[in-house]
């Protein structure tokens, strides 16, 4: 899995974070602004000065600039204040969401930082956490038991039935996550092998 090459303080920060959405009874999809105090909470609690390049979060802001890019994050020179610089490759609302939480990835992964090829390893790791942070495991599973828990289900799905493809929609609006984002991430979930194929062709048509 995507997390493999992280360090085990991400992977605590992660958890810490899905405790806080608990905690404070978040719904989705979560408000942008509430899922930033939330992430700079467990990412402060799981870290200390002493350790790597990361010195925890005073701040984060975001901007709406003529960026040419989806996104871009500038710390501070004290590494504890951060700008993430939306740009005008995000084609909507759900867009911009993503590439939110993928530049807060890299805010705990400070190694993953820098202008890096999209399609290169760290990236995709972040687009993977960018997706944990807005689609958070046990409510996502919970979603996916409840709507792909037959096999009948599972298998219409296959056959490209509508009903079973406006499922997947649905479950992405919900989220607020893009659909083909959503489709990539949750073929890395599913166990069975039939319908991963079939994500993998919907990703290419959608």
């Amino acid at each position: 899995m995507y997390l493999g090459q992280v360090n085990w303080r991400i992977k605590k920060t992660l958890k810490a974070l899905f405790v806080l959405y608990q905690e404070n009874k978040v719904s989705m999809p979560i408000d942008v602004w509430e899922m930033i105090e939330l992430f700079k909470t467990a990412a402060n609690a799981n870290w200390t000065e002493s350790y790597g390049s990361f010195c925890g979060v005073n701040n984060i802001e975001i901007d709406y600039s003529s960026y040419g890019g989806k996104g871009l994050l500038v710390p501070s020179e004290d590494r504890r204040n951060f700008q993430i610089h939306l740009g005008a490759a995000n084609s909507d609302f759900f867009d911009e969401r993503l590439t939110i939480a993928h530049e807060l990835a890299h805010i705990i992964w400070p190694e993953s930082r820098g202008f890096l090829d999209r399609i290169s390893q760290k990236e995709r790791t972040c687009d993977y956490i960018a997706m944990l942070i807005l689609c958070p495991p046990p409510v996502l599973m919970k979603c996916l038991k409840k709507e792909f828990c037959t096999f009948s289900v599972q298998l219409n799905l296959f056959r490209k039935h509508k009903t079973e493809l406006l499922r997947l929609e649905q479950m992405a609006k919900f989220f607020q996550v893009p659909f083909k984002d959503f489709i990539k991430h949750i073929k890395l979930i599913f166990k069975e092998n039939k319908v991963r194929g079939l994500l993998d062709r919907l990703s290419d048509t959608k």
